[in-house]
């Protein structure tokens, strides 16, 4: 849920906190085996303050292929949010 913290000068959700809630929805046990090399964002939505955002994980992909795609989806059913490709490497 996005709270006052959350706001920029806008009243938008700041775009670290997006972040923060992908870093947030992954193990801390995934975190100690992988290193990150890539992240990319798309916005497609604003998200307001008490918007609540659920994060969910595209399980089209897998570990193996080194990358993995989260969504974040609003109020509107039919846009997402954001969604988020990330690029790592598993450590040795």
């Amino acid at each position: 849920k996005a709270r006052n913290s959350d706001l920029d000068l806008n009243s938008h959700v700041n775009n670290t906190k997006y972040c923060q809630w992908i870093l947030d929805s992954i193990p801390y046990e995934l975190h100690k085996g992988f290193l990150l090399e890539q992240y990319h964002i798309n916005f497609l939505a604003e998200v307001k303050l008490d918007e609540e955002i659920v994060v969910s994980k595209d399980l089209s992909n897998s570990v193996e292929e080194q990358k993995s795609v989260f969504i974040g989806q609003g109020e509107n059913p039919l846009k997402p949010s954001f969604v988020v490709e990330l690029n790592y490497h598993k450590i040795i």
